[in-house]
């Protein structure tokens, strides 16, 4: 998630959409092999937690069995 607040001006949008659970993501993650593998969704409470210790306010997360959402704004960026 640090990366994320790298790359993002100063009150820049951060939209995470998935149009399926993070259950199925990382599924399709796990059986793609190669560099996206290992990268997994965390569950929504985890990922509210550290996009909020990088610095990003007004952070809601979404982790429904039909969808994974994350939006934040960046205030802070460390």
């Amino acid at each position: 998630m640090l990366d994320l607040a790298r790359v993002l001006r100063p009150s820049g949008h951060l939209l995470i959409l998935h149009d399926l659970s993070r259950e199925r993501v990382n599924a399709i993650h796990s059986r793609a092999g190669g560099p996206i593998r290992n990268d997994l969704l965390p569950p929504g409470a985890e990922t509210r937690q550290l996009l909020v210790e990088v610095g990003f306010t007004n952070v809601q997360v979404e982790d429904t069995e039909e969808h994974y959402v994350a939006v934040g704004q960046l205030l802070c960026p460390l």
